[in-house]
């Protein structure tokens, strides 16, 4: 799975570089707030990431991230985004951080021009340092779907709400102290964001 997104991730790169060679792409940057509940599901033997017992493999935590994206406008709806997410996640050491490309399709409405249902589809790669716990940090792999509005408040600014379902799934990782323990979660999180179009 690990080389399918590293592979996915740098198709999607490639297709960039060739989109900002187009002179009649539009370009846009944002900033998305994010907001949800993430179910940790871990599998292995001694401590897990959480300071407990792996038998106590499974746990709900709170999340709210921040994204920052920058992409292209392209033909018949069609958008794609590289972004930067950092999210906070409750009772972990440290923010996640995590980069990835999301590719969006967007659909005009004949009775409000203005506002447009979106389609949303993604792949990450992220890394969190968790010292106190695992042997280093641990890096991850992300999948996400999802759906929202797009509100074009005026020629250059459009804001945007919507629902997204994230997977994610951590590298299998050694314990201070012994055993090893793979991790991975599920989230539906709600998203809030503002983009300006240049």
């Amino acid at each position: 799975m690990k080389k399918l997104v590293i592979s996915s991730m740098t198709a999607l790169s490639l297709l960039s570089i060739n989109l900002m060679a187009e002179e009649n792409n539009s370009m846009y940057t944002g900033l998305d707030y994010g907001f949800g509940k993430a179910h940790f599901e871990s599998d292995g033997s001694g401590t897990n990431f959480f300071n407990g017992p792996v038998t106590d493999d499974k746990t709900s935590e709170n999340t709210q991230d921040f994204k920052f994206k920058l992409g292209f406008l392209l033909d018949d709806g069609w958008r794609i985004q590289g972004y930067y997410l950092q999210q906070n996640i409750d009772n972990f050491d440290n923010d996640y951080g995590e980069l990835g490309v999301d590719v969006i399709k967007a659909f005009d409405l004949d009775a409000t021009p203005v506002l447009k249902p979106y389609l949303i589809g993604g792949v990450g790669l992220g890394y969190i340092d968790t010292e106190n716990t695992w042997d280093g940090g641990a890096s991850a792999i992300s999948l996400k779907a999802g759906t929202g509005f797009i509100y074009e408040i005026n020629e250059n600014w459009e804001a945007l709400a919507g629902v997204e379902l994230r997977s994610r799934s951590f590298e299998e990782k050694d314990l201070i102290g012994g055993g090893s323990v793979e991790v991975s979660d599920t989230s539906v999180n709600g998203t809030l964001g503002i983009n300006y179009k240049f």
